[in-house]
């Protein structure tokens, strides 16, 4: 007899949302055999200081990280609306509301999965978040 482990839903939502979050954020994700990345997904280099406005599309959760959608970074609106997470995230940020914030992109070697040959397997990838260091707008509110 085989034995079979069996998921909670709860478990079986988080790991689409892992899923989905390699899909989503990384469409041609790099290969952490290769070199880090030089430049981010907003189009400055790593670590360049940044300013951007946009919103989260959700409602926060602890167990993930959150969305940014990016429409503007230093005050250029971008071709199109840039997808990223947001790391270093101590505070609120309200779903749906335009926001102000500083910081920069960083890239991190993550792991992941990927479909190969009708397989689930394992890879490692660069992962870009921005990183916040400071709340602009809207002002912190209690």
């Amino acid at each position: 007899m085989h034995s079979r482990q069996v998921m909670s839903l709860s478990q079986l939502c988080n790991a689409l949302v892992g899923i989905a979050a390699i899909v989503t954020f990384c469409p041609a994700p790099l290969s952490a055999t290769e070199p880090s990345p030089k430049s981010g997904l907003l189009g400055y280099e790593l670590h360049t200081p940044l300013t951007v406005e946009g919103y989260c599309p959700y409602e926060p959760r602890k167990d993930v990280y959150e969305t940014l959608i990016v429409e503007k970074v230093n005050g250029k609106t971008l071709d199109k609306h840039v997808r990223i997470l947001i790391e270093n995230l101590n505070v609120f940020l309200p779903a749906k509301t335009p926001l102000v914030l500083k910081g920069y992109e960083n890239a991190e070697d993550s792991k992941g999965v990927t479909i190969k040959d009708w397989r689930i397997v394992a890879v490692n990838y660069w992962a870009i978040f921005f990183h916040l260091t400071e709340v602009v707008s809207p002002p912190k509110t209690k």
